[in-house]
């Protein structure tokens, strides 16, 4: 509810003293925010159960054996110039920004030799990196810890898994790596004993298909993308990538700490409620700069929100992640199957959550809404669940007394 607040007073700042421009955005923006954040809200007051996310989290999970297959194919399509290897976008936003008709534009994926960077249905290749991490969390995560999976059949998983992880691997993406790395550290953090053979296991068995894959691509199309992962990590290592001097063509790190920079300069023109949902282009900054929105969620946020916004969606999280973490101790118990597979889930989602706010912009997306949807209600769900063990608990003891 705070974050819901907050994006409302910050409303103020244009309303009152902005242009009709001004104006117009924060409505706009206010608008298809609440109509995102009201996702979350129905799943918190309609108290949606866990038992009631499987079906539809079941069917997520095996329909990414589909998208990520698709990227894969992008490979080899866009390389030898097949059909399907590129979605052409009518995006009907750019609209009143360009012209009055909508704009056709394509994929972004940059282009290393003949290999271009799989974006599947995507418009980018991050998002297809961020879509194979949360769908290998599904099943990656229950596998590992040894809890009770979401989908019963082992071949149907490990299909999942391994598709799902060629794909975060043709994205050539550093969001996709380091969300893998959080999910493969929160599991160790809940069951480290449990994990560990697992992981082991898992890491032998990906990095076959993963050196494998890059083999194929090497030999097709003469790029090797591990090749790429290691400069474009040692740039950013070595400090190369924040002078400008990596050896990877269009870096984003630079690209994402010099949006921090022009979102703290909106963030001092109106340091506690912001400048307003949706006006960063309109702000001093953004005009001097001529962006016309940060690439980061904690940059929008606090630009536009000021620092009650960073509270809020700081607070948001960080209750999230204590709640996450808590339902995972009072249901782990040591034995096998104490915890189902979406409560394990919980604290890694939150985790990928906070990491995807620090480098891409989903405040106004249905990406973060729809995930703390699922979040809290499944949060609350168990603290539902505990108290009516509590109350038979009482129950059992007072006729036992009587």
């Amino acid at each position: 509810m705070g974050v819901g607040v907050i994006v409302g007073i910050s409303a103020i700042h244009p309303l009152v003293g902005g242009s009709y421009g001004e104006i117009v955005q924060a409505i706009k923006t206010s608008m298809h925010f609440y109509a995102l954040w009201a996702f979350a809200a129905v799943c918190i007051v309609a108290r949606v159960t866990t038992d009631e996310w499987l079906p539809a989290l079941r069917l997520s999970a095996i329909q990414s054996i589909g998208i990520a297959a698709y990227g894969l194919y992008q490979i080899p399509a866009r390389a030898f110039g097949w059909p399907g290897g590129w979605i052409e976008i009518t995006n009907a936003n750019y609209a009143t920004k360009i012209d009055s008709f909508a704009v056709d534009t394509t994929q972004l994926a940059l282009q290393f030799g003949d290999f271009f960077r799989a974006t599947s249905i995507f418009s980018e290749p991050s998002a297809l990196a961020l879509y194979s991490a949360t769908s290998l969390s599904l099943v990656a995560v229950p596998w590992l810890t040894g809890t009770k999976p979401i989908i019963a059949s082992r071949a149907l998983v490990a299909t999942i898994i391994i598709i799902n992880l060629l794909a975060l691997f043709v994205t050539f993406s550093l969001t996709g790596v380091m969300l893998l790395t959080i999910m493969l550290a929160t599991c160790l953090y809940v069951h480290p004993r449990r994990v560990i053979n697992r992981l082991i296991v898992g890491v032998l068995v990906a990095s076959v298909g993963i050196v494998a894959a890059d083999f194929k691509i090497q030999e097709d199309v003469g790029v090797s993308v591990l090749d790429l992962f290691g400069r474009r990590i040692s740039s950013i290592a070595t400090g190369k990538a924040a002078e400008s001097e990596s050896e990877i063509e269009g870096e984003s790190y630079t690209q994402r700490t010099s949006d921090y920079e022009k979102s703290y300069e909106a963030f001092l023109e109106s340091p506690v409620i912001g400048v307003g949902p949706g006006n960063f282009s309109n702000s001093d900054a953004g005009r001097r700069h001529s962006v016309p929105y940060p690439s980061t969620t904690w940059g929008s946020v606090l630009a536009e929100q000021g620092m009650l916004g960073i509270l809020a969606h700081g607070g948001l999280m960080a209750v999230l992640l204590f709640a996450g973490v808590q339902l995972i101790r009072r249901r782990g118990d040591g034995t096998e199957n104490t915890m189902t597979g979406l409560h394990v889930i919980v604290p890694v989602r939150v985790l990928i959550l906070i990491f995807v706010g620090l480098t891409g912009n989903n405040f106004v997306s249905n990406v973060l809404w729809i995930d703390v949807g699922l979040i809290a209600s499944i949060i609350l769900d168990e603290g539902r669940r505990q108290n009516r063990l509590v109350e038979h608990t009482i129950r059992i003891d007072k006729e036992g007394t009587s």
